[in-house]
């Protein structure tokens, strides 16, 4: 996370997270400084050792961003989502060489929602998605894509921001009362836990490893 948290509710104007995103993207910015440096090495350490242990195969993450996290991770075959045209054709070119890679807009769906996967992914994102409507199909389509594991990084209680990108959400809410077939299995807090005065070197997010009942 880069942003000083608010204290105060109901701050910022509502925003189509979609064309934020597209035009951020557009305009030359990066996902952040949570999918580079020690952050993304954090995560890599986590989400790689886990590949390892649960001798994963097939990976798709929801929210994919400029693929730079993608650069420190151990995938056998991976699918990459986002909401941003650019930044995915962005990724096709920087992956080109790599057919274990593949890269879709959500407007590309049929293309990749009705795959099983052995892990699907969500790093970061949760907290980005400040519509109602865009917030429930995207948890619908995470829990809905694996048969074995989701991995959830992100922070899990309900505030505003002032920046109307950024909203934090309760998102285990919605697993207990949505995805009874799943269970949470481990909890990994941050190693660089949040920070006001250190927003560029800290993040709010931890880890929320779940598993699919069907594998109890």
């Amino acid at each position: 996370m880069k942003k000083e948290l608010s204290n105060f509710k109901g701050l910022g104007n509502p925003i189509d997270s979609k064309d934020f995103w597209e035009t951020h993207y557009i305009n030359g910015n990066s996902s952040g400084t949570g999918s580079y440096a020690h952050l993304a090495e954090f995560k890599a350490m986590i989400i790689n050792s886990f590949l390892d242990q649960k001798k994963i195969n097939t990976v798709i993450e929801f929210g994919c961003g400029d693929g730079n996290q993608l650069s420190f991770m151990k995938y056998k075959k991976y699918v990459g989502v986002d909401v941003s045209q650019s930044v995915i054709n962005k990724n096709k070119e920087k992956y080109c060489g790599d057919k274990n890679k593949l890269f879709y807009t959500t407007e590309e769906k049929d293309k990749y929602i009705s795959q099983d996967y052995d892990l699907a992914l969500s790093l970061d994102v949760i907290f980005h998605l400040t519509e109602e409507d865009v917030y429930e199909q995207y948890m619908h389509d995470l829990f809905s894509s694996s048969k074995k594991y989701i991995i959830v990084y992100s922070s899990n209680h309900e505030e505003f921001t002032v920046w109307p990108e950024f909203r934090h959400r309760k998102f285990m809410r919605y697993v207990q009362e949505n995805c009874a077939e799943w269970v949470l299995i481990d909890f990994i807090p941050n190693k660089y836990p949040f920070q006001l005065g250190r927003e560029m070197t800290t993040s709010t997010s931890d880890f929320y490893i779940f598993k699919h009942k069907n594998l109890l």
